[in-house]
């Protein structure tokens, strides 16, 4: 999400104005004494995004909408004219679809922070932890017809404890690291069949509790 910086202003919000700003945006909502926007207001820029919020010292901050000119919203909490706080996002997934994916849960500058929910428009899912937009700490992802995963997340990646279960009946529990299988760990077959040991970056090692278990990768 890209927000566009504004002008510091002073907080004496007192009437209601129209302002054209030098950088060509047009605004339409209270203003202080020395007409910067302070309170509610609404604002649109060249490009054709708009917010739609509170202001404060010429910024964006409080509860505000902003409508980007791709199609992509913002919806939540402001603080100096980035997304700081509770809000939901839609915006294109990485195939370039608008509406591809939804994001609600806590923002810090501009960028998925805390506790969130992700959908993608292909049914993924992801709850748990963010840091910097990425997936990082525990959380749950669901990928429809493939698996599901329970366990910590380290850059958007599968590292340290964790539980992958497929749609086939197939699990595994134990460490992962960088997406794969890596470490102590345990898998299973839905005939019951079980594999107890070592596993390096995704191939088992010849260290377990028996030879039933084949190579696997993730």
């Amino acid at each position: 999400m890209q927000f566009e910086s504004m002008m510091p202003g002073i907080n004496k919000p007192n009437k209601i104005g129209v302002k054209n700003g030098h950088t060509g945006y047009f605004y339409k909502g209270e203003l202080d004494e020395l007409q910067h926007q302070d309170g509610k207001g609404e604002q649109l820029f060249p490009c054709g995004t708009e917010y739609v919020g509170t202001f404060k010292e010429g910024r964006f901050d409080g509860k505000g909408r902003i409508i980007n000119a791709d199609g992509s919203v913002y919806n939540g909490d402001f603080q100096y004219n980035n997304a700081n706080g509770y809000g939901s996002y839609i915006g294109y997934d990485d195939f370039g679809n608008p509406n591809g994916f939804t994001y609600t849960g806590s923002f810090l500058q501009s960028r998925p922070n805390g506790n969130g929910n992700l959908i993608l428009s292909t049914g993924e899912k992801y709850e748990g932890d963010f840091l910097n937009g990425r997936k990082q700490g525990w959380g749950t992802l669901t990928v429809p017809n493939k698996y599901e995963y329970k366990g910590n997340f380290d850059d958007d990646k599968f590292h340290g404890q964790g539980q992958c279960i497929w749609q086939d009946g197939r699990m595994y529990k134990g460490e992962f690291m960088n997406g794969f299988m890596h470490g102590e760990g345990n898998y299973t077959w839905p005939d019951d069949k079980s594999y107890t040991g070592n596993y390096h970056f995704g191939k088992k090692r010849r260290l377990g509790n028996n030879d039933l278990a084949k190579w696997h990768v993730l």
